[in-house]
This record gives structure tokens, C-alpha cells and sequence, in this order.
């Protein structure tokens, strides 16, 4: 272009580029994997890897591989999101250990004791107690 202005370009290039990072999230795959995971555990339905790749569009390997750039493994991220809901659920009192335990899609009250121990290093009825 005959009348280009190379400083103007680099200038609206930055613009165009800090308009784009702030338009589009930087949000990680970690961060969607949890929130679909949290919002499938809230809903009562099993966060298997396939439903929660399916709902993030892509597949289970790839979402795995994403992850696993990321640093995290899927089963780590679901046990986060499972100990937060836990804390939060136990510490609003409204439910029983065993209704929270079943919310988690803990197949028994005792599965998740033992979880919630391997958290926090007590039991369910100890957190909700003190």
C-alpha cells in the first residue's frame, strides 16, 4: 500500500489483539470441565467423562489430553468439585450426610466418608458438627 503507516498498523494490531483477550474468556478447559461437572452433580445426573466431553463438544481423549496439558487428571478435577460441593452442602446444614453422599453420586453413605476423609481429615458428621 503506498501511504502505509507501518507504526499505525503495529497500534491497531495491539488494539485488535487486547479487544480479542477481552472479548473471548481466558478461561482453561479445567475450568468448563468443573462448571459442567458441577452443574451435572446439581442436576442429580452422573458426571462420566463421555457426558461431560459430550457437553463441552469435543471427545472424552481429547478432553482428557486438554486436561493433562493443563496438569490435572479428569478424576482429580471431579473429586475438587465433589469436595467443594460437599463443604458447602455440609456447612448450610439443609441436607443429611446421606442425601449429600447421594448428590455426589456416592453409591454409599460410606464411600463418601471415607472421601470426605481423604479431603479434609474428618468425617462428614465431624465438619457438620463443628
Amino acid at each position: 500500500i503506498f501511504l502505509a503507516n507501518p507504526a499505525l498498523l503495529a497500534t491497531l494490531e495491539q488494539f485488535a489483539q487486547r479487544s480479542l483477550e477481552w472479548l473471548t474468556p481466558a478461561d482453561s478447559w479445567a475450568s468448563r470441565t468443573s462448571e459442567t461437572v458441577r452443574k451435572l452433580l446439581l442436576r442429580g445426573e452422573k458426571p462420566q467423562l463421555q457426558t461431560v466431553a459430550r457437553a463441552l463438544a469435543i471427545s472424552p481423549r481429547q478432553l482428557q489430553n486438554k486436561l493433562q496439558a493443563e496438569g490435572i487428571s479428569y478424576q482429580a478435577l471431579l473429586d475438587t468439585v465433589r469436595k467443594q460441593i460437599a463443604l458447602d452442602c455440609l456447612k448450610q446444614g439443609e441436607m443429611t450426610v446421606c442425601e449429600v453422599a447421594f448428590l455426589l453420586g456416592f453409591s454409599e453413605q460410606s464411600a463418601f466418608n471415607h472421601a470426605f476423609k481423604r479431603w479434609t481429615g474428618m468425617t462428614p458428621t465431624e465438619y457438620s458438627g463443628a
